[in-house]
């Protein structure tokens, strides 16, 4: 693997890390607009590295733990909020990610 490889690898990691911290702390936020700036240009973004790292797709990156959690929270402070899924798995997945830990 080469040093740049291993760098942005490196850099993904700790976005994607970031990312899930920041989904676990707008779990107690109260504005709309602010959650929204912050899940398209920290969220997104870091998820989609992730996605391209891995050679994945749309798919993955709407299911994937942080995007959920984070759209969950969207929904609830929209009232719209579903209870059709848990969230648990998710929320675990999330915490491990937040620790820098693989999922």
């Amino acid at each position: 693997m080469s040093v740049h490889t291993e760098l942005a690898q490196q850099s993904c990691a700790e976005n994607l890390r970031k990312a899930a911290c920041l989904a676990i702390e707008v779990q107690s936020a109260c504005n709309l607009s602010g959650c929204v700036h912050t899940f398209s240009r920290e969220i997104m973004p870091a998820v989609w590295a992730e996605s391209n790292r891995l050679g994945k797709g749309t798919d993955w990156v709407n299911k994937h733990p942080i995007v959920r959690l984070f759209v969950d929270k969207l929904t609830h402070l929209a009232g719209t909020q579903s209870f059709e899924h848990s969230l648990t798995a998710d929320y675990e997945a999330v915490n491990k990610l937040a620790r820098g830990e693989t999922v």
